[in-house]
């Protein structure tokens, strides 16, 4: 199937979005795990290569490190900052609902509650193959 050719088809009014969008997410989730399958092999192909970059077939290839990753949990000054965080947080989404419905919060002291700057994600389509 030519892919672009279904894009086109939509952005012209010939084919249903709906189509083709279950059509591509589907090869996307498709292709995604076909990459994690092949990944390794490639990895281990890259890694007889003794120069950062290097060309294959037509293609430039760049080898990079994996990044730093850090894990806090077993901390107890973190879990207890976090915890406190998310009191905060809790607090500031709570006010936010309450001033929608025209409610002043204020915390014990009196002192207003600063709401939350709020932004929205894109409306999205859940797409479910029928069996």
């Amino acid at each position: 199937m030519d892919y672009k050719q279904l894009v086109q088809d939509v952005l012209d009014g010939n084919e249903s979005g709906l189509k083709a969008l279950a059509i591509l997410k589907s090869l996307d989730k498709d292709v995604k795990e076909m990459i994690k399958q092949v990944e390794p092999t490639a990895q281990d192909e890259a890694a007889q290569y003794t120069e950062k970059t290097f060309e294959f077939e037509g293609y430039s290839f760049e080898k990079r490190n994996g990044g730093k990753r850090y894990d806090f949990k077993q901390m107890p000054s973190w879990v207890e900052a976090k915890e406190e965080l998310t009191e905060v947080e809790t607090m500031a989404k709570q006010a936010f609902a309450s001033r929608q419905n025209n409610i002043m919060v204020a915390t014990e002291d009196g002192e207003e509650i600063v709401l939350p700057k709020v932004t929205y994600t894109k409306d999205s389509i859940v797409i479910k193959k029928q069996k």
